[in-house]
């Protein structure tokens, strides 16, 4: 049992070690979405853009840079079910468990590079207030890839988290012109922003390795507990 309780332990820790990267430049900490003046179409394909373009990256030396020449996906997804809970609205997404939510490649005037994609791990819900102009999407997406450009690692910027791991985001969708979410929003033509962050610095592993911390820690308590007193 203690070496298996040693095993989890070292596996916990190149996990770790994975996470940080061996570079020498400075890992993503947060990825800052922005992306404004979007139009949902009734007529077309009617579909919510998810997270399209970051405009900041924070990194974890503390300094930042802003993005400029990329390219990516642009993911989209649907309303499949909408419910009215209190004074609150719920409205159930499409898109798939697993399917990508975002691809992306910047660049930032030879400074700098990123390039990575996200995938969701669970349904996407999108949330308001009945009579608000702010909805919220929040929830984790896996990191899938975050492989350095065809330029190399020598201006790359990490995440800081491995892949694998399920990343934190939360997206704000803002209705412009006096709109508000309600029961009869997606059935009209409507303009709104995105901003938003995701954050690869509160990172949780992988599941199977989140499960094995929680068994090597159940392992160690076992080992040490005290007896019971009578």
């Amino acid at each position: 049992m203690l070496l298996r309780t040693i095993c989890i332990a070292a596996a916990i820790v190149i996990h770790t070690a994975q996470a940080q990267l061996a570079t020498a430049n400075p890992t993503i900490d947060e990825m800052i979405v922005q992306d404004l003046g979007r139009t949902y179409f009734v007529s077309t394909e009617p579909a919510l853009f998810l997270i399209q373009r970051p405009s900041v990256y924070i990194l974890s030396d503390g300094s930042t840079w802003t993005s400029g020449a990329g390219v990516g996906q642009q993911y989209t997804t649907r309303v499949s079910e909408q419910t009215i809970i209190d004074d609150s609205i719920i409205y159930v997404m499409d898109r798939p468990v697993g399917a990508p939510v975002f691809q992306r490649t910047d660049y930032n005037a030879g400074d700098h590079q990123a390039q990575g994609a996200l995938a969701s791990t669970a349904p996407l819900v999108l949330s308001a207030v009945l009579g608000s102009p702010i909805a919220t999407f929040s929830g984790y997406a896996e990191i899938v890839s975050n492989d350095p450009t065809e330029w190399g690692e020598e201006e790359f910027n990490y995440y800081s988290a491995a892949v694998g791991d399920w990343v934190p985001f939360h997206l704000t969708y803002t209705l412009r012109d006096g709109r508000v979410w309600g029961a009869d929003t997606f059935d009209t033509q409507f303009d709104y922003d995105i901003n938003g962050v995701v954050d690869f610095a509160a990172a949780i592993p992988e599941p199977p390795m989140a499960l094995a911390f929680v068994t090597g820690a159940v392992l160690l308590c076992r080992r040490h507990r005290p007896p019971l007193s009578l």
